[in-house]
């Protein structure tokens, strides 16, 4: 059962670390809007995946499960940048 406990609070430290991101996210939407950059930067999001991949590789982890986890995570956050900006 402890291992069980070990495991709630790690998905919850995750879901509060998403969180925290999705606030970061929102200011970064904020800024694109008021300097007229565009939601999706190729460049930043394959800057992202290959320090990740790296990161991943490192800790001992498959980087195509972080790969895959972080495409639902950018596209969440472009997501969430466009709506930001289209009701400002």
């Amino acid at each position: 059962m402890k291992l069980r406990e070990e495991i709630d609070k790690v998905d919850e430290e995750i879901v509060n670390f998403l969180c925290k991101r999705d606030r970061i996210i929102r200011s970064v939407a904020e800024e694109k809007k008021s300097k007229g950059l565009p939601v999706y930067d190729e460049t930043r999001e394959a800057e992202i995946f290959e320090r990740l991949s790296g990161l991943a590789i490192e800790k001992g982890l498959d980087p195509e499960f972080v790969r895959q986890l972080y495409k639902i995570v950018l596209q969440e956050s472009k997501k969430v940048q466009n709506e930001n900006i289209s009701k400002s």
